[in-house]
């Protein structure tokens, strides 16, 4: 093997270390930066209102949300009827 030969196959052998080395570094630096930040801020909260146990309790709070009770005709709500 000449001697242009054997300095061009150590310089590529060069390259690709070099290039190994930074992209270990910057893989290392990026698993350090993503460990930082995933100790530094805590978890987001979900804010959610509370569900209410039962219907009623549901309307309290706003008591014009939904209509007024309708007041039943004498003979209850199927009087009239042709049955």
């Amino acid at each position: 093997m000449n001697g242009h030969m054997m300095n061009e196959m150590a310089r590529l052998r060069i390259a690709d270390m070099q290039r190994d080395a930074r992209e270990a570094r910057e893989a290392h630096a990026a698993r350090a930066a993503r460990k930082q930040r995933a100790s530094a801020s805590p978890a987001e909260e979900i804010a959610i209102p509370a569900i209410p146990d039962y219907p009623a309790d549901m309307f309290k709070s706003a008591p014009g949300a939904f209509p007024a009770r309708r007041a039943e005709e004498a003979g209850g709500r199927r009087a009239g009827t042709s049955r």
